[in-house]
């Protein structure tokens, strides 16, 4: 544990940080959206980096200043457990997805709307949405901590918290892209393993292990809510179909020239099942707050 002082000093530099952060934020999108000019140069072109930071030091300035943090998650918990806030929370996420899906079918050749470009509005949005389902975890992880029966075995919930602010993170600063570069330095001549995108050879053997452990872990934790077991299975089955598309991406969609497509059914089963394992953690929420 720190030292108050030393909090309090940390606290302030993570504050004057996020406040930078989304200076820098607001003036690239301002000079790359907008194409207004600046007489200074900028901190780069994308929005990436600095979007992932900020979300990092929103996390990190809620562990050292705990009251700040519970303000966050206090405010998240209504809105997915109260039903008037619900049914908007959950509306504007749904909404978002489907206007992005339409923009890219749109205007893909456009870089912004495209959903398969690294710095496009629907990166940015589906980093948000794994951010808020690791937060939604906290907050079970949290409730579960008042609750007797169930806390004891809350620290199961951690693993499944750490999967998606990873996963949040991957997608903001495209870290499984490296693996393109880095394998095909590796063995630029063999044809079987470049087939497929090589961030896959690293990535669904991963994936795997995540998925037996959720089925494992949602069909203990819920196993007297078959409801909320099958909106996570849902859920699950969309995120594990993004590895489908992605095996079939490479040489057999795009040249087939239904790139747009794939990408726009890939995409979007990500930004789905997202929505769909908030809903399912809101509903037992929701459940554990009636009784």
């Amino acid at each position: 544990m720190l030292p108050p002082l030393y909090k309090k000093i940390l606290d302030g530099l993570l504050k004057g940080f996020m406040f930078v952060d989304l200076c820098v934020l607001v003036l690239i999108f301002l000079h790359t959206r907008l194409e207004i000019p600046f007489p200074f140069p900028l901190p780069g072109k994308r929005l990436n980096n600095p979007f992932a930071f900020l979300l990092i030091a929103i996390f990190l300035r809620g562990v050292v200043n705990p009251e700040w943090g519970e303000k966050g998650l206090h405010w998240l918990k209504g809105m997915i457990t109260e039903s008037s806030k619900r049914l908007l929370y959950f509306g504007a996420l749904i909404s978002g997805m489907v206007f992005l899906e339409i923009m890219h079918f749109l205007y893909s050749s456009t870089l912004f709307w495209n959903l398969n470009v690294e710095q496009g509005n629907g990166t940015y949005f589906a980093t948000l949405l794994l951010f808020l389902a690791g937060l939604v975890t906290v907050i079970i992880y949290q409730e579960e901590g008042k609750d007797a029966s169930k806390k004891e075995n809350r620290w199961l919930w951690l693993p499944v918290t750490m999967v998606y602010f990873y996963l949040a993170l991957d997608e903001c600063m495209a870290i499984h892209e490296q693996f393109i570069m880095w394998f095909q330095h590796f063995k630029p001549d063999a044809t079987i393993f470049h087939y497929v995108h090589e961030w896959l050879w690293v990535y669904v053997p991963i994936m795997l292990v995540v998925v037996v452990y959720f089925v494992r872990f949602f069909l203990w934790r819920f196993k007297s809510e078959p409801s909320i077991i099958i909106v996570l299975f849902i859920a699950l089955s969309f995120w594990v179909s993004v590895f489908f598309y992605e095996g079939l991406a490479k040489n057999i969609i795009d040249p087939m020239g239904h790139g747009v497509l794939l990408i726009g059914m890939e995409e979007g089963s990500e930004m789905l099942g997202s929505i769909l394992f908030m809903l399912g953690f809101s509903i037992y929420l929701q459940k554990s707050r009636q009784e």
